[in-house]
């Protein structure tokens, strides 16, 4: 549609209802430098694949590093959160979430989800390094 001078706008209206689209709809905004739009989208696109009978992991995972790389961890930790919903076996998810806690300053948090995901994942080295650092070493 770009190709044919369709306006983002216009776009935006003949898209689904579908988190994977939204956010894909998302990352083209952020290329053409429409920040407030694009974070719209990345909203939406949460919204949706929390709704969805099957959702994709990628609308989660594109929020939450949308969010993340403006420094903003509330709404990135509201997007994890909503992913784990979704996908509570996903070690990764729960890392994602314990990091977040972490810049948030809320310790104790970070170590229950960081306890989460080495349940998930034993042999993840990095949740277990981080763990070991909030608890003072005593994991």
């Amino acid at each position: 549609m770009a190709l044919y001078g369709v306006a983002a706008e216009e776009m935006g209206r003949a898209l689904p209802e579908n988190g994977a689209c939204q956010a894909q709809f998302a990352d083209f905004l952020l290329e053409l430098g429409k920040e407030a739009a694009a974070e719209q989208r990345y909203r939406a696109a949460v919204r949706f694949a929390r709704r969805e009978e099957h959702p994709s992991r990628g609308p989660f995972w594109q929020g939450y590093k949308y969010f993340s790389r403006r420094q903003q961890f509330e709404p990135a930790l509201e997007v994890m959160l909503a992913a784990i919903e979704r996908f509570p076996e996903d070690a990764a998810m729960h890392r994602s979430a314990a990091g977040l806690y972490e810049k948030l300053g809320i310790s104790y948090r970070a170590v229950e989800e960081y306890r989460r995901s080495l349940l998930l994942d034993p042999g993840n080295r990095s949740a277990r390094q981080a763990l070991q650092r909030l608890s003072g070493g005593e994991e």
